[in-house]
């Protein structure tokens, strides 16, 4: 029942419908919290925080996205770090910022991304839908804030991170 309200939930953010996406998944994170299921308890938490950066509820997305993060470190699953680091660097470079242009949040994204892409490469995988999209929006907040230059650099910063500095 989890894993089908998690895969419904994938369908329904593929559809373009967040909210609805959203709740499935909260749904299936009651049901995986229940049963103790660690792994899956880090892919939901994982989608939930993709979810939340759509809707633009960005604390949300980040503290779904270090429980995934914690769980997934622990657990030695490479794929969803790169996830949840991933929703961290979007949630970062999308949030409004009452700061100037380039701020320290915009530099901690581009690293994360970084690292994030690193990993995906490592790993020779495709990102899905949902990581894509992300991932393209994210980029485009960060080429909006920071020079060529800087998010080169910041980006390469991130991909010669550890884990567990990405996890800092």
């Amino acid at each position: 029942a989890a894993r089908a309200a998690g895969n419904l939930a994938e369908l329904e953010f593929l559809a373009g419908d967040a909210p609805a996406a959203l709740r499935l998944a909260s749904d299936a994170l009651a049901i995986v919290r229940a049963q103790d299921d660690a792994i899956l308890v880090a892919w939901v938490l994982a989608n939930m925080a993709a979810y939340l950066v759509a809707l633009a509820r960005y604390a949300e997305a980040i503290s779904h996205a270090r429980e995934a993060l914690v769980l997934a470190h622990r657990l030695q699953l490479d794929m969803y770090v790169a996830w949840t680091v991933q929703h961290a660097a979007a949630a970062a470079a999308l949030r409004p910022h009452d700061t100037p242009i380039g701020c320290a949040d915009h530099r901690r994204a581009a690293r994360l991304l970084g690292f994030a892409d690193a990993r995906y490469a490592a790993l020779a995988s495709p990102r899905e839908y949902t990581e894509q999209h992300e991932r393209d929006r994210t980029l485009a907040a960060l080429q909006a804030t920071l020079s060529a230059d800087e998010l080169l650099l910041f980006r390469a910063q991130g991909a010669a991170m550890s884990e567990e500095a990405a996890i800092d």
